[in-house]
């Protein structure tokens, strides 16, 4: 018996049925009235080889609405910067979707569940790219 709640998946059916998870509509970001699905951006970094851990979420900004702030932690004793990373994610990306914040943490915070803690990155560095004009 369905109760009317869902989990806010949102997908969509191919023309064979088959159903594709592009993300949930909760942690959609809208990108100057584009949207974003956090996952597919992660998804690309995950396949960085230096990159051990990772988050993309939405931050408000003035003037888009909200800018996609990537959240990296390093794998040990790996280096890479900002404009590799982008060059990455432009090859992989529509260009709208590539981040428009980075941010390298020495320790991702995690819940207790084992998960990226979003909700605390989320208060921790809103206030780092309200402004920004990109």
């Amino acid at each position: 018996m369905a109760s009317g709640r869902t989990v806010g998946d949102i997908g969509y059916l191919d023309r064979l049925g088959y159903l594709y998870i592009k993300g949930r509509g909760n942690g959609m970001i809208n990108y100057g009235g584009l949207n974003i699905f956090p996952e597919e951006v992660e998804r690309v970094l995950q396949d960085h080889p230096d990159i051990e851990h990772l988050a993309a979420i939405g931050l408000p900004n003035q003037h888009w609405g909200q800018l996609t702030a990537a959240f990296i932690q390093l794998k040990q004793n790996k280096k890479t910067d900002i404009r590799a990373l982008r060059r990455f994610c432009r090859d992989r990306l529509s260009a709208y979707k590539v981040p428009r914040a980075w941010f390298f943490l020495d320790k991702m915070p995690f819940t207790s569940g084992g998960k990226v803690d979003r909700r605390l990155l989320k208060e921790k560095f809103q206030e780092a790219v309200q402004w920004k004009k990109r």
